[in-house]
């Protein structure tokens, strides 16, 4: 019955529509005609005309004297209205920015029509028609305003209620594209954001959040972020919504060319590690060029075709970015004294010598060294609109990205990583009516990451990555890859080692399409969103092997606390789709009240993998009776009569075609054929109760358009994101990944390998996992100060009681190890579900909630140039930042309660671009020497990120079977001592924090310190020179942190080896360095300058 009624519901929306679709960047002009006495003017006729291409669109007021203006592209218009007995109005000059709805008033006088009265649009228009909270940067500001790495994601930061986790924006510049996770807006995990290109997909959504293309400034029209208060149009995701429209072409020719240098010559040094102690500042080398192209206008042919140059136009862009550089980098290493003097004084075996030399040593105990940072970007980009006839406009755009840069270079194994991306669609306006218009999208998206090439050693670090270049012979596992194995010794930050990473391919599919209608005062819209997603990526295992070893005397003894390894590599196939449908009525109830209604409705199955080739772990299959019997002398599985125990698999079996994929090893496994139970594609079903109400109200104080009341409350839902699934292919029954969470012998490896071993569940859902629900509610005002500038000052909420988390099922209870003999020898023979090591299951339960106060002002000058200022006031509150965080006790996730990652507590940013006032538009060689000086900048001052503080790596003080090498651990505070040291960069005490009790949790409560103050200011010095009428050239200097002011960012939260006495190592032993927990690892880039020439016509 419920299904029924859904559908119902769904086909009474979709039938409006001509294919499904969602709305994004669908923009509008409003307004109310009056007389000089105030009263309504019905049956005025108003034609808007977009002063770029000259396309019009007429209306006619109606009966209370409203009008709407449907379906608009973005950009700059004029407003003519007439009707008999008035003069005709002239409005010129009405931005129309992406999703922008503005209202403007139209004020006739009598006369006739033959004259006009003509009036230019204040520069800064008050929302008098809807709720949304967001903002709006234009391409002129995007290309002005100092981007640190010009990335056009970093104009996020600008807005209030935006955190961000990078110190940089030029770490945005990320290895896999731009980084769209790097931000938290009202509250929202880093993921949660959506990215919208012309109104089409542009985030890997199994990926966190990083993007398929990094448009270039230079190509966009303008950028929108639309935060809070979405009306039902939006959907997607729960996150805020980020929309860029790309240029378009026009009736004259326009174009730019420009170049952005950056050289070590004129860089500062960076921030020196107290780890680094005299050793001599070094500047890693930097060269940085970015450069590029942009040109649009009229296809036509002279007297033949387009003879006005109003129905055919293009733009095209080109963009390369060339990064050379690397990354001072500090490692806490192993001396060579320490591992003689635990050679000459305990125990040694010959593979424990054979393991140390493969670590990365120094006698300071301090690596130092330039971690490599290459990375090359390209960008194409083309779009083209048709302009049919004054009924039907068909727009196509083309953009795609290439990258190619060094992948983990902090790592003993790097590789060169090849990352194409692409995003492609469609678009047809079609005009019923002035009171009815349709536009349907079909797009095509992806990005194809290839992480396999040129696999080789790190040469950074000197040293083989060949097992036999060290003696290393003992014996693994599975003897799945000759590399060394990565190892782990508690306190220290040898790097690792990781043989292979995942290789993607992504595409998605999508149609959209919205319907709008004007009836009377209502302005209609509905439409829906079809979405088909393809994802095939391997998830490679730890085929080395991976060691944690408790202090050197372990590891040249070859005594492990923890080992972990692999067995082959396998790949998911995974697919979804994914259908939304909304219905959203903006309501004029009167000349000053605006009622935004919406309903939407998100059908979102589950990712699955099609050859069925993922397995997951269900407790309630789990039959006790036929448990593995695990030996508590060295943890293998002596008797096992069920060896897929609890396990199950979606579908009903493998198909002919998933034998391709699946070995028959396992297809033609009994065991294995015995695991299907008819489950669904993503083991856990479909969540159909998924209905969002959106309401919101815009109400005119004054009825002059000048102050504005608005509040408005939304739900949203978003997908699980999918790398819950992408690992379930990378355990039994399809991989064999064992796992040894005690103590035991690196020769002892190969006796292991022939008898059967507990497997690790890296990858399980809960039965019941559905998609998390966020709570978005405002309430504010907005007021416009002067014609230039506005003022709006908002209280910002949300909230979630149903985020995901990723839960240990197969701990025990705090103090289960000191209670039980033999427990912490071989806990794999302890746990609650035997045969198993870690099983791991995504769920929901985790909680946040996000209370803002947020200020923005901001100024438009008339000629040119903006200053926006904003001011945040926060808290957000969570039990997990991430959608996979791991609580330290899985059976009591209350306890992690706390600020979340991203809080920032207190955020001001000031970003400007101030011509100076005189000689900017002079044609006299003495004006033009002197004038068009133009100075902008951001400036970014915020509270430090949070700081977790944890106990070091191989530990299980707490006694629940599960070491901190798996889950992090808090410690014990001390009372009366200030975690705080005061001295520098030695920001925490070490003195404030010991051991816990054995057998309990530490009381430090989850993020609970706050870090150090952010403060970083940017600015640029830019001359601008007048060749002719709309030709010109400019020449600029940035300077990234222009007071070379080191601002702390990075905190090390890892506390050193517990001493006997149950307080944990100090950062020194005299001279010599032994651990970096509570120094500063990283600040704000040391001042960089980057010179800049842009041409343009």
């Amino acid at each position: 019955m419920k299904r029924a009624i859904i559908s119902s519901l769904v086909l009474a929306c979709v039938s409006t529509c001509v294919a499904g679709a969602q709305a994004t960047d669908r923009q509008l002009i409003s307004g109310i005609v009056t007389d000089p006495s105030g009263a309504s003017v019905p049956n005025a006729e108003i034609t808007v005309t977009n002063t770029a291409t000259g396309v019009s669109r007429s209306v006619t007021s109606n009966s209370d004297g409203n009008f709407t203006v449907l379906n608009l592209t973005v950009g700059t218009y004029d407003i003519t209205t007439t009707v008999q007995g008035f003069k005709k109005s002239v409005i010129t000059g009405v931005n129309v920015d992406v999703g922008g709805k503005p209202s403007v008033p139209v004020a006739l006088e009598l006369g006739q029509v033959g004259e006009s009265v003509q009036v230019t649009s204040d520069s800064v228009m008050i929302q008098t028609t809807t709720s949304e909270i967001g903002g709006v940067v234009t391409s002129q500001e995007a290309t002005q305003i100092q981007l640190n790495g010009r990335n056009y994601v970093q104009l996020l930061t600008l807005q209030p209620g935006v955190s961000q986790t990078v110190a940089s924006g030029f770490a945005i510049f990320g290895t896999y594209g731009v980084n769209g996770n790097s931000q938290s807006v009202n509250g929202i995990r880093t993921d949660a954001a959506n990215f919208f290109i012309d109104g089409v997909d542009n985030k890997d959504n199994g990926g966190g959040g990083n993007n398929f293309v990094n448009i270039s400034p230079d190509s966009l029209q303008q950028f929108r972020n639309v935060a809070s208060s979405y009306d039902a149009s939006y959907g997607g995701t729960s996150g805020a919504t980020v929309s860029v429209a790309i240029k378009s072409g026009g009736r004259d020719f326009h174009g730019s060319a420009y170049e952005y240098i950056r050289n070590s010559a004129v860089q500062a040094f960076p921030f020196r590690a107290l780890s680094t102690g005299t050793q001599a500042p070094i500047k890693a080398p930097l060269r940085y060029n970015d450069f590029g192209y942009t040109i649009g206008g009229p296809i036509f042919i002279p007297g033949h075709f387009n003879r006005n140059r109003d129905k055919l136009f293009f733009f095209a862009a080109q963009e390369y970015k060339r990064l050379r550089t690397s990354t001072v980098t500090n490692a806490s290493v192993l001396t060579p004294a320490a591992i003689a003097n635990a050679i000459a004084t305990g125990p040694s075996t010959a593979t424990g010598r054979a393991l140390a030399a493969a670590t990365l040593q120094d006698p300071s105990g301090n690596f130092r060294y330039l971690s490599l940072g290459n990375n090359n970007q390209s960008e194409y980009l083309v779009k083209v609109d048709y302009n049919l006839n004054e009924k039907n406009q068909i727009s196509g755009r083309f953009v795609h990205d290439n990258v190619l840069n060094v992948g983990n270079p902090t790592n003993f194994v790097i590789y060169d990583r090849t990352i194409p991306g692409l995003t492609t669609s469609v678009n047809w306006t079609h005009t019923f009516n002035s009171r009815m218009v349709n536009s349907a999208v079909g797009s095509y998206s992806g990005n194809i990451i290839n992480e396999g090439g040129n696999i080789r050693a790190n040469p950074q670090f000197g040293k083989s990555i060949n097992r036999a270049d060290y003696g290393l012979t003992y014996g693994t596992l599975y003897n799945a890859s000759p590399i060394i194995p990565q190892i782990t010794i508690s306190g220290l930050g040898n790097p690792g080692v990781s043989p292979r990473q995942f290789d993607n391919s992504q595409r998605i599919y999508a149609m959209k399409d919205d319907l709008s209608i004007v009836l009377g005062n209502h302005s209609l819209k509905t439409g829906a969103y079809f979405w088909r997603a393809r994802k095939n990526q391997t998830a490679p295992p730890q085929l080395n092997g991976a060691f944690t070893f408790a202090n050197v005397a372990g590891l040249v003894a070859g005594n492990f606390t923890n080992y972990t390894e692999g067995s082959s590599i396998p790949q998911v196939q995974a697919r979804f789709s994914q259908f939304e449908t909304y219905v959203q009525d903006d309501w004029t109830v009167s000349r000053r009240l605006t009622v935004n209604l919406g309903l939407r409705w998100q059908y979102m199955p589950p990712i699955s993998s099609w050859p069925n080739n993922t397995a997951f772990f269900d407790p309630s299959l789990y039959d006790p009776t036929k448990a593995a019997t695990v030996s508590t002398a060295n943890g293998t599985i002596t008797n096992n009569p069920a060896p897929y125990n609890g396990l199950v698999l979606p579908g009903t079996g493998f198909s002919d075609k998933a034998k391709q994929v699946v070995s028959p090893a396992v297809y033609n496994n009994p065991a294995v054929q015995a695991l299907f139970r008819g489950k669904p594609g993503g083991i856990v079903p479909t969540k159909y109760n998924t209905f969002a109400p959106r309401v919101g109200f815009a109400y005119d104080l004054t009825g002059k358009g000048e102050t504005v009341l608005h509040g408005g409350y939304g739900m949203s839902y978003e997908r699980v994101e999918g790398n819950y699934i992408y690992g379930a292919v990378s355990q039994v029954p399809f991989v064999a990944v064992a796992s040894f969470a005690s103590a035991g012998s690196a020769d002892g490896l190969a006796a292991l390998s022939s008898s059967p071993l507990p497997q690790t569940i890296s990858n399980s859902a809960d039965p019941n996992l559905a998609p998390p629900r966020i709570h978005n509610y405002s309430v504010g005002v907005q007021h416009r100060l002067f014609s230039n500038t506005s003022l709006e000052m908002n209280y910002v909420g949300s909230r979630s009681t149903n985020l995901t988390y990723r839960k240990n099922i197969n701990q025990a209870a705090a103090g289960f190890e000191q209670a039980t003999t033999g427990a912490s020898a071989q806990r794999n023979a302890f746990r609650p579900y035997k045969g198993y090591g870690e099983i791991y299951q995504y769920t929901n339960g985790a909680h946040s909630n996000y209370n803002s106060l947020q200020v923005r002002m901001q100024t438009r000058f008339s000629k040119g140039g903006l200053v926006t200022l904003s001011y945040t006031w926060s808290k957000a509150l969570t039990m997990g930042s991430a959608f996979d965080y791991q609580p330290q006790d899985s059976y009591n996730l209350a306890a992690d309660y706390g600020p979340a990652s991203y809080n920032q507590p207190k955020i001001f940013v000031a970003s400007y671009v101030y011509p100076l006032p005189f000689w900017q538009h002079e044609h006299t060689w003495y004006k033009q020497a002197l004038g068009g000086w133009q100075l902008s900048g951001i400036t970014r001052i915020a509270n430090g990120l949070p700081i977790n503080v944890v106990q070091p790596s191989g530990l299980s003080v707490a006694g629940n079977l599960v070491t901190t090498s798996a889950v992090a651990q808090r410690p014990d505070r001390v009372p009366g001592v200030s975690p705080y040291a005061k001295n520098g960069k030695q920001y925490l005490n070490v003195a404030a924090f010991r051991a816990p009790a054995p057998g309990t949790y530490g009381n430090q409560k989850y993020d609970d310190i706050m870090g150090p103050l952010f403060n970083n200011w940017d600015a640029a010095v830019q001359k601008n020179i007048t060749f002719h009428e709309g030709i010109g050239m400019e020449l600029r200097v940035e300077m990234f942190n222009v007071p070379n002011h080191l601002s702390f960012f990075n905190v090390n939260g890892t506390l050193g080896a517990q001493q006997p006495n149950g307080s944990y190592q100090q950062n020194f032993n005299g001279n010599t360095f032994q651990n970096s927990f509570g120094q500063v690892t990283g600040t704000t880039d040391p001042r960089t300058l980057e010179g800049v020439v842009r041409f343009h016509f």
